[in-house]
C-alpha cells in the first residue's frame, strides 16, 4: 500500500482488528476550487467512537474549513488585484506561475514523479487544459460580478456533472438529479435576476451579464474535469494535478492576455503582492483541502461549498461593501442546498456499490472454497 495515497485506520469489532482503507482525492480544483473531486470509501458521515481517530477527524474538519478560507482569500486578492487595474488573464497567469513553482518544490521534497504515469499524461494534459480555461473564466467573473454571485454560480458544477455524466458516461439521471437542477435553475434566476423575471428590480451596477455567463462556463468546465480524473484514476498525487494545471495555464493566459486585455505594469509593490498572494492562497487551499479530506470522516467535504458560499458573502460585505439583496441571499441558499443533496446522494450512490462489491467478492471466496471445508 502506498502511504502517500492512503492511511489506514485501526478499527476495533469484537476482538477482531481490522484496517479501512482510505483513498486520498487525487486533486482539489473542481467543481469549485475546494470541492473534492473523489470521495473516500466510508459508510457514514459521524465521528469515530476510538478517542484518537475522533481527535484527528476533528483536525480534519477544522482544515477543511482553513481551506474555504483560503479559498475565499485568493478570491478577494483576485478582487484586489483587478481593482489595481490587473486583467483576469494577467491575473491568472501570476497565480499559475506561483502555484507551478511551489508544486515543483513540494515534489522535490516529497520525491514525487511530477508528470505521472506514461499512459495517463494526455488525460492530465487534457484536464489541466479544461480546468485552466475554467479557472480564467472564473477568474473574469470575479473581476465583474460581486464576489457571492461569482462563487454561488461557479459553484454548480455538481448540476452540470450529473448531466454531462448522463450524457458521456450513460449514468442514470434520476429524478432528484431533476429536481436538483431544476431548483438549481430557479436560484440562478434569483441571484442573476434577468428582466424578463424582475422587471421592476433594478440590476446592480456591479453585475455583467458577459460575467455571469463566464461564470456559468467555468462551472461547465470544472464539471467536465470532474469526469476527467474518473478516467485518470483515484491513485494520482494532487501535486501532480497541481503541476500540470500551473504549466497549461501559464502557457494559456499570455495569449488571451494580448488578444484581450492590456498588459499592466505597477509602479509600487502593493499590487504585486495582492498577484502573489492569489497563487499563495490558492497553493495553501490545496494542501489544507488535501490534508483534511485525509483525516476527516468521509462526507464532509461535500459541505465545504457551503463554506464557500459562506465565506463569499462574508468577504464581499466586509471588505468590498457587496451587499446582497434578499434575492440573491435566497438564490444562493437553493443552490447551496441543491448542490449539497446532490453531493449526498453520490455519496450514498458509492456507498452502497462499495457495500455491494464487497458481498459479492465475499460470496465468491466462499464458492472457491473445497466443499470439505464448507460442510466442516
Amino acid at each position: 500500500m502506498n502511504p502517500k495515497n492512503s492511511s489506514d485506520i485501526p478499527t476495533i469489532n469484537g476482538n477482531v482488528s481490522s484496517t479501512v482503507w482510505r483513498p486520498v482525492p487525487p486533486s482539489v480544483t473542481i467543481l469549485n476550487e475546494s470541492t473534492p473531486l473523489l470521495s473516500q470509501q466510508q459508510r457514514t458521515i459521524s465521528l469515530s467512537n476510538d478517542t484518537l481517530q475522533r481527535r484527528k477527524e476533528r483536525l480534519g474538519v477544522i482544515l477543511l474549513g482553513l481551506s474555504a478560507l483560503s479559498f475565499t482569500a485568493m478570491s478577494a486578492c483576485v478582487k484586489l488585484s483587478s481593482e489595481k487595474s490587473f486583467g483576469s488573464f494577467e491575473i491568472v497567469f501570476a497565480r499559475s506561475i506561483v502555484q507551478l513553482f511551489l508544486s515543483l518544490v513540494t515534489c522535490g521534497i516529497g520525491k514525487i514523479n511530477p508528470l505521472g504515469n506514461i499512459g495517463i499524461r494526455r488525460w492530465l494534459l487534457f484536464r489541466a487544459l479544461v480546468m485552466s480555461i475554467g479557472l480564467s473564466l472564473f477568474f473574469y467573473s470575479l473581476t465583474t460580478l460581486p464576489l457571492l454571485d461569482a462563487t454561488v454560480l461557479f459553484s454548480l458544477g455538481p448540476v452540470f456533472t450529473s448531466i454531462i455524466a448522463s450524457i458521456a458516461l450513460d449514468e442514470r439521471f434520476t429524478s432528484l438529479d431533476t429536481l436538483c437542477s431544476i431548483s438549481c435553475l430557479v436560484g440562478v434566476v434569483f441571484v442573476t435576476k434577468p428582466g424578463l423575471f424582475f422587471t421592476f428590480n433594478l440590476v446592480p451596477e456591479k453585475t455583467s451579464h458577459f460575467g455571469i455567463e463566464c461564470a456559468l462556463l467555468g462551472a461547465i468546465m470544472s464539471a467536465m474535469s470532474y469526469i476527467t480524473v474518473r478516467k485518470v484514476g483515484k491513485n494520482i498525487h494532487f501535486l501532480v494535478h497541481s503541476v500540470y494545471f500551473g504549466a497549461i495555464s501559464t502557457f494559456i493566459s499570455p495569449p488571451g492576455l494580448f488578444l484581450f486585455q492590456k498588459l499592466y505594469l505597477p509602479s509600487d509593490w502593493i499590487p504585486v503582492a495582492y498577484l502573489l498572494l492569489v497563487g499563495v492562497f490558492a497553493f495553501i487551499g490545496q494542501c489544507l483541502l488535501n490534508k483534511g479530506l485525509k483525516l476527516a470522516p468521509t462526507g464532509i467535504g461535500i459541505f465545504t461549498c457551503g463554506s464557500d458560499i459562506l465565506f463569499a458573502w462574508m468577504a464581499g460585505s466586509f471588505f468590498f461593501q457587496e451587499y446582497s439583496d434578499s434575492h440573491t441571499i435566497f438564490g444562493s441558499f437553493i443552490i447551496m442546498t441543491m448542490t449539497t443533496l446532490l453531493g449526498l446522494q453520490k455519496l450514498k450512490h458509492r456507498t452502497n456499490r462499495v457495500v455491494t462489491n464487497q458481498a459479492a467478492r465475499k460470496r465468491q471466496s466462499r464458492e472457491r472454497l473445497p466443499t470439505s471445508m464448507t460442510t466442516s
